[in-house]
C-alpha cells in the first residue's frame, strides 16, 4: 500500500515528499542511496515501516538479520512442529549462516519479496536456522541433501512434514524459474499443491526417503583405525587427485585440510613419496593461486574453477585454523620455507582481521561488502602488482561475524 505525502496532498511532518510502504518486518530507516535514486526518478523519498517477525529477539546474528523479512520466520523448536500439526501445514526450513554469499542472494531475491512471503506465510510454516548455532540440524539435512542430489551447499532448503520427515531438499533457488533451475515460487506452489491433493502419497514418499537415509546417521563403534582402512582411504583419495592442478575433484575446489593432513601423516610415516607429492603439489597450488589472498593474507573459502583461479571471497575461521596447522606440520615434515611462512601469515591474518576486542575470534569474514577496499580498489585503478604488494597486507573492512 502506498500513500503519497507532501506536495501530493498529504501533509508531511518530515517536511519532505515521502511514500510510505507498509509490510511485515523490522522498523527501519531507508538506505540513503535508495533515497537518492528515488528522488531522481520520481521526486519522492521512500520509507518502509516494518513489524518484526519472531527472529527479532533471537541470540543469533544470522537470525536477527532476517527479522526484517516479510516472511513470518520462526526459530527451530517444538512450537514449530506443534503448529504445523495443528494447522496441517508443511514446514519450510532455510539453513544458512551470516557470512554466506548465496544466503544473501536468496534473501534479496526471495525472502525479502512480498510474493514469496505470501506463499510461505499462508501455505507453510517458515523456519530459519543458523548452521553455526545448530550444526546438529544442519548436519542431518546436509547429509540427506548430498545423498539425494549429489551435492550440497548453503543456503540449504528443506521442506518437512509436521513429523520432521523430508519431503524435499535442495540448496539455492532463484525466485523465478530459469532454463537450468526451477524457481522458488514455482517450487513452493507445486509442493503445496501436492500436499493439498495427494497428502498420503507425500507422507509415504517422505517416509521412504528417511528410511533410505537412515544408514547415514549410524555412529561407528569407537576404536583404532587399522592399517588396511588407511591404505584403502589413501588409494580412493588418489583416484580423485587432480594431477594437473593439485587438489581433489574438478570444480569447485576446496582446500580439504583434514584430507591433506591425513595424507601428509600417512605419507610421512609410511615413507610413501607418491602420497607426499600429492600433498606438496596441492599445498603449492593453493598458496600461489587465487585461493590465497595475496593482499590481505589468509585463505578464501574455495575456488569456483578447477585451476584454483577464481576464489569465493569469504574466509572462515575454521579453515584458517586447520590450514595453519597443516602448513606448519608440512613445514616440519619437509623443511619447506614457504610452508613455514604461510603458517605465520595465516596467523597474522587471523590476528589482524578476525581477532575481536573481547579476545575471541570472529567466525568468518563476509564475501559481500559495500567497502571493497585495497585489493578491489587497486584492481579497478590498474595499479601495478609491484605497488600493490609494496603496500603490505591490509585487512579489508568486510563484515565479521562472531
Amino acid at each position: 500500500m502506498v500513500r503519497r505525502c507532501g506536495r501530493y496532498g498529504c501533509p508531511s511532518r518530515l517536511g519532505m515528499d515521502a511514500a510510505i510502504h507498509l509490510r511485515t518486518g523490522v522498523f527501519g530507516v531507508p538506505d540513503p542511496r535508495n533515497q537518492t535514486s528515488l528522488r531522481k526518478r520520481s521526486g519522492i523519498v521512500s520509507y518502509t515501516i516494518f513489524m518484526p517477525n519472531a527472529l527479532s529477539t533471537e541470540r543469533s546474528l544470522y537470525l536477527r538479520q532476517h527479522a526484517g523479512n516479510p516472511v513470518a520466520w520462526m526459530p527451530w523448536g517444538d512450537a514449530v512442529f506443534e503448529r504445523a500439526r495443528r494447522e496441517g501445514k508443511l514446514v519450510f526450513v532455510s539453513i544458512g549462516y551470516a557470512a554466506c554469499h548465496w544466503c544473501h542472494v536468496m534473501e534479496r531475491e526471495s525472502f525479502d519479496d512480498d510474493e514469496v512471503a505470501s506463499i510461505l506465510n499462508t501455505k507453510f510454516i517458515p523456519v530459519k536456522v543458523d548452521r553455526q548455532e545448530r550444526p546438529d540440524i544442519d548436519a542431518v539435512y546436509m547429509s540427506i541433501c548430498q545423498a539425494a542430489t549429489g551435492h550440497g551447499g548453503w543456503p540449504l532448503t528443506v521442506v518437512l512434514t509436521p513429523d520432521k520427515q523430508v519431503v524435499f531438499v535442495g540448496t539455492y533457488f532463484p525466485k523465478r524459474s530459469t532454463p537450468y533451475r526451477i524457481g522458488l515460487v514455482e517450487l513452493l506452489e507445486r509442493i503445496a499443491s501436492l500436499w493439498e491433493q495427494q497428502r498420503q502419497d507425500v507422507v509415504a514418499a517422505a517416509s521412504a526417503l528417511m528410511e533410505r537415509a537412515a544408514p547415514l546417521f549410524r555412529v561407528a563403534e569407537p576404536g583404532r583405525v587399522d592399517r588396511a582402512t588407511c591404505e584403502l582411504a589413501a588409494i580412493q583419495l588418489a583416484q580423485s587427485y587432480d594431477e594437473r592442478f593439485g587438489g581433489f575433484g574438478q570444480q569447485p575446489k576446496f582446500p580439504m585440510a583434514s584430507t591433506l593432513w591425513f595424507l601428509l601423516v600417512w605419507g610421512s610415516v609410511g615413507g610413501d613419496s607418491t602420497t607426499l607429492s600429492m600433498v606438496t603439489r596441492t599445498l603449492d597450488a593453493m598458496r600461489w593461486s587465487g585461493l590465497w589472498d595475496h593482499v590481505g593474507l589468509g585463505f578464501h573459502r574455495y575456488c569456483t574453477d578447477q585451476q584454483w583461479f577464481l576464489p569465493h571471497f569469504e574466509k572462515m575461521l575454521y579453515d584458517q585454523a586447520l590450514l595453519l596447522m597443516l602448513y606448519a606440520e608440512a613445514a616440519a615434515c619437509t623443511g619447506n620455507v614457504l610452508y613455514r611462512r604461510t603458517a605465520f601469515e595465516i596467523a597474522d591474518y587471523m590476528e589482524r582481521c578476525l581477532l575481536l576486542g573481547c579476545g575471541a575470534f570472529a567466525a568468518a569474514e563476509d564475501a559481500d561488502t559495500r567497502h571493497r577496499a585495497l585489493a578491489e580498489t587497486h584492481r579497478a585503478t590498474r595499479v601495478s602488482r609491484q605497488a600493490l604488494l609494496a603496500a603490505g597486507p591490509r585487512c579489508r573492512p568486510n563484515r565479521r561475524y562472531a
